[in-house]
Order: C-alpha cells, then sequence, then structure tokens
C-alpha cells in the first residue's frame, strides 16, 4: 500500500473509495440503514446507529486517503532538507517495514476489541445477527486501521528526526530546517480530522462520552507526538549549542575587564549583548506562524462539534415548525 501511494497522486484516493465503498455496501447490506428493523440492543435511536455507521465507514477512508497524501508531501520535504543530510538515503527508507505494520494492526485490533466494541459481552456477538456483527466488524478494522496509519508517520517522523540530528543549521537562522519543522503539521490534520468525523455519533443530538473518550486516548497523543518527534533532532543541536555557547561566552565575561574606560566597557558589553541574543536562540526550530498553522488545525475537531450540533438544532427546528 505504501509503495501504491507513491505511483500516483490518485492511487490514495482510489484506495480511500475502495475502503469507503466496501463498508458502505457492509453496512447497508446487513440492514444497518433500516429504519423498519428492530434496534440492536446497544443503541437507544436509530440516528445513533446511523451515526455509528457513517464513523466506520468514513473514519478508515479519511485515515488511508490522508496517509496517502502526507507520505508524498514527507518524500517532497525529504527532498528539500540542506546539506549534508543524505536525502537519497532517507527517502529510500520511506517505507515503514512489514513487521512494523504487522505488530500496528495487532495492537490496533486488540485496543479495538477490548477498549472499543458497542456489545461488551460474548454471548450477545450474535445475537442481534449480521447488524451487530457488521458493527464489530468495521469498529475492529477502523482501529486496525489507525494501528497501521500511526505506524508508518511515526517511522516516517523517525526519518525527520534522524535527518535533523545531522542538519547543518544555523541557530540564529532557521529556515534551512522549516521542512523538518513544518512535517507534523500534517499528522495534526491526520488525527484531529479523524477526531471530527467522530462528532457524527452525536447525530442523534445526545452526547456520550464514551463515544469521544476512546478515540482521544488515541488521537490527540498521537497527534502531540507526531508533531514533536521530528523536531527532537534540531532541538538536540540547537540546546547543545546553546549550552556551549553559553560556556564560552560566560568564561570571556568573567574574565573580561572592568575598566570603566570607553575600549573595555564597550567589549564587556558586547559579551553581555552576545550572552542575550544566545539565550534567546529557541529550543524547538517553531516561530510564531509556524504555531499559529497548528493552533488553527486544533481548532477542527471543536468546530465540527459545534457545526453537527447547530444543524441538528436548525433540522430540528425547521421539522418542528412544520
Amino acid at each position: 500500500m505504501q509503495r501504491l501511494f507513491l505511483k500516483s497522486a490518485w492511487w490514495p484516493l482510489a484506495i480511500g473509495a475502495s475502503i469507503l465503498l466496501i463498508g458502505a455496501l457492509a453496512a447497508y447490506g446487513s440492514g444497518n440503514f433500516d429504519r423498519t428493523t428492530t434496534l440492536p440492543r446497544s443503541f437507544d435511536t436509530f440516528r445513533q446507529l446511523v451515526g455509528i455507521n457513517l464513523v466506520l465507514i468514513l473514519s478508515p477512508a479519511f485515515l488511508v486517503t490522508t496517509t496517502g497524501y502526507l507520505h508524498r508531501r514527507s518524500l517532497r520535504l525529504l527532498a528539500q532538507l540542506p546539506a549534508p543530510i543524505d536525502q537519497a538515503a532517507l527517502r529510500a527508507r520511506i517505507h515503514a517495514p512489514a513487521r512494523w505494520l504487522w505488530c500496528a494492526a495487532i495492537a490496533g485490533a486488540l485496543y479495538g476489541i477490548f477498549f472499543n466494541l458497542p456489545i461488551r459481552s460474548v454471548e450477545q456477538l450474535f445475537a442481534d445477527g449480521a447488524r451487530t456483527f457488521t458493527l464489530i466488524v468495521l469498529m475492529v478494522l477502523v482501529w486496525i486501521w489507525a494501528g497501521l496509519v500511526i505506524a508508518i508517520r511515526i517511522h516516517v517522523s523517525g526519518l525527520f528526526l534522524e535527518a535533523g540530528r545531522s542538519a547543518n543549521l544555523d541557530p540564529f537562522d532557521l529556515r534551512s530546517v522549516y521542512p523538518i519543522a513544518t512535517s507534523g503539521n500534517g499528522d495534526i490534520v491526520l488525527c484531529l480530522g479523524a477526531m471530527a468525523i467522530v462528532s457524527l455519533q452525536s447525530i442523534d443530538a445526545n452526547f456520550r462520552y464514551q463515544n469521544y473518550l476512546y478515540a482521544s486516548l488515541v488521537a490527540i497523543p498521537a497527534a502531540t507526538a507526531l508533531w514533536l518527534r521530528p523536531m527532537l533532532g534540531v532541538r538536540a543541536q540547537l540546546r547543545a549549542f546553546k549550552r556551549q555557547a553559553l560556556h564560552e561566552v560566560n568564561e570571556h565575561i568573567s574574565t573580561a575587564s572592568r575598566d570603566l574606560r570607553p575600549a573595555p566597557i564597550n567589549g564587556l558589553e558586547s559579551l553581555l549583548q552576545r550572552r542575550d541574543r544566545i539565550r534567546a536562540v529557541r529550543d524547538w526550530p517553531v516561530d510564531m506562524a509556524l504555531l499559529g498553522r497548528v493552533l488553527v488545525i486544533c481548532v477542527i475537531p471543536p468546530a465540527a462539534w459545534v457545526a453537527a450540533a447547530l444543524v441538528e438544532n436548525l433540522v430540528d427546528a425547521w421539522l418542528g415548525g412544520g
């Protein structure tokens, strides 16, 4: 799948559309969109059932499609890294090893089974027929896809971390490592976009915290880690520079003449200004513009939840008025 992502810009969309179609056919074929049949015992309303199905259908398609485009974006960012970084070697290793993916799939399946099944007891697995069984299978598959996606992105973030350790950077001008600093932005979109889709579970206008809890326990730490991890190599260089530079300038300051004549005073003042400038060097290669983008991205899930609530209220008001 990772290799298909790089063959053409259409492949991520094609794979995501295929997953969307398969999920929709499975949910429709099992009767989960049939209002006339009895609701599975774990659901209060038909809208809740529809919302859960929409989440289970849309989530894997979104995760896979977005990951495909992030994979292509990461390849472009690796090509922009400055010398002496070996771009070709990093680009050649962009695909996550198969053993990572197997472990991630197993971890995702276990997480889905033990923490996310709408029906906890084994005897209820087939109690409501194909409808409940299809929901359970789709939910486990969602978490398998989530595990695979996170594993792929962790592997890619490790390449940027490695690049940051060997980057020839200027601590006072970090534009050369901008590709590293921005590599995790797309991962925030990936994780928080998935969280926005989760809001579809509440289309019946009832907030159920457990519907968001288990997704948040994965999405928020994953988004944080995938944003910060690529920059750890650059951060290590910056901190090492600051320690060494401050040590040297403090030694010069401690031995500098305190004579009040112009020349010694100017020399001491230059050293003090140099120390202030070194202290002002950022520990992270993040400026206010980049941080502003990240904050805008973080507004996506709350905005989606608010929009869903407003649309629901408008629809109810319109139907009630009619």
